[in-house]
């Protein structure tokens, strides 16, 4: 015979009673215990997102102040075919939402897209460059 159904169908039995008792209570505060980890890493997470996101809006509001600043300097200063004050603003604040903190832009250059590939022909020429390959003896 089995001696766990023994105890199981014995009347009055404090020691089954007890093991149920204990895992029905242990079950319960561990269950209780992951609900309330559950519900701080969700508040966490959208605190974190709150911070985030007044950074980058501090950071656009600042980025458009400067903008407007450089819009209002004498036009002089600024090249013909430069990138508009506009333009500008939105690269602060892009690079001021990706990277989480205030940034200043220091130059802004324009990439022909007709000669942007000339980097990589000029690697891939040294990497093929760099060493002979050796030919199987005939």
């Amino acid at each position: 015979m089995n001696p766990l159904k023994l105890l199981a169908q014995a009347p009055g039995n404090t020691v089954w009673d007890g093991v149920m008792l204990t895992v029905l209570g242990m079950g319960i505060v561990f269950t209780a215990l992951s609900l309330i980890w559950f519900g701080l890493e969700i508040l966490g997470r959208l605190t974190r997102i709150e911070k985030k996101v007044d950074a980058v809006a501090k950071g656009a509001k600042a980025a458009v102040q400067k903008a407007e600043t450089a819009a209002a300097a004498p036009a002089a200063a600024a090249e013909a075919d430069g990138p508009s004050p506009e333009l500008i603003a939105v690269i602060i604040a892009a690079a001021t939402a990706a990277v989480g903190a205030p940034i200043r832009l220091r130059k802004v250059t324009y990439v022909n897209p007709t000669t942007a590939h000339a980097w990589s022909d000029s690697g891939r020429r040294a990497i093929h460059t760099s060493h002979r390959p050796q030919r199987e003896p005939r």
